[in-house]
């Protein structure tokens, strides 16, 4: 259930950007760069997770946004969220 909800979150995203992608508004494009980033940065912490809890990938310290206990990558998750463009 929890990569689930990690694939629609990035469906969502993909969407906007590819939304933003289309515009032809000079603000579009930020919006799109913020969007590509955030998105590239969820895909990759949940990738590399996920690979070390199967045993595909060596152990690292990188945690499962929004789900792993943390301090600074949950307020970072967070934060990273909540200054995404509507």
């Amino acid at each position: 259930s929890v990569i689930s909800l990690f694939l629609v979150i990035c469906v969502a995203m993909m969407r906007r950007i590819t939304n933003f992608y289309y515009r032809n508004v000079h603000d579009s494009k930020f919006n799109l760069l913020m969007y590509s980033g955030f998105l590239a940065f969820i895909v990759f912490q949940t990738f590399i997770n996920l690979g070390m809890n199967l045993g595909v990938l060596p152990v690292t310290g990188i945690t499962l946004p929004f789900v792993s206990y943390g301090g600074s990558s949950l307020i970072t998750c967070m934060i990273g969220l909540a200054l995404l463009p509507p």
